[in-house]
């Protein structure tokens, strides 16, 4: 399954089905499964997709700078990436503040675990893998607004009722 731009953009935005905490998820495995794909193409192919990303790029890095970042995170080899959420689960709590929703959480605790996983290296690296298509991720994002077939099977995911159903 392959997603376009626009379509890798709207499955990890999508805020009102669930949490941000499952969001930052999302957003991950989007990330992972470009690592994946990167890391499937030969070395010349990494260098020359390098090469053409850089004009899209504003950075107060040089070129040489980001080559030489790449090429070390190529001499890695990792087979996937690792990502953590702040605050860690179960080192916080929601609480109403001047009527707003807020996660109040335990600094140094939190601290400490950011600490361990940027410097200390703990954990592994979840395996890098293009994401396939299932009932949470369709095997293309339908479109409202298109003709079909673009629009097929766009109620079955997002329960829109028949016109004549329709509230008036």
């Amino acid at each position: 399954m392959r997603l376009n731009g626009k379509q890798a953009l709207g499955y990890v935005r999508i805020r009102k089905i669930d949490s941000d905490f499952t969001r930052t998820n999302r957003q991950f495995k989007i990330l992972n499964s470009i690592y994946a794909k990167f890391r499937s193409k030969s070395l010349p192919e990494q260098y020359a997709l390098l090469y053409k990303l850089m004009p899209l790029l504003e950075t107060d890095l040089s070129a040489a700078q980001i080559t030489e970042y790449a090429y070390s995170a190529l001499a890695i080899n990792t087979q996937g990436l690792m990502h953590e959420t702040v605050p860690y689960e179960e080192s916080y709590a929601t609480k109403r503040v001047n009527r707003s929703s807020v996660l109040v959480f335990d600094m140094p605790l939190n601290a400490w675990r950011v600490h361990s996983f940027i410097y200390l290296n703990e954990g592994e690296p979840e395996q890098a893998k293009l994401l396939q298509g299932g009932k949470s991720l369709p095997p293309r994002t339908p479109s409202p607004t298109l003709p079909p077939p673009y629009a097929e099977g766009y109620e079955e995911y997002y329960n829109i009722p028949e016109p004549e159903q329709a509230p008036e």
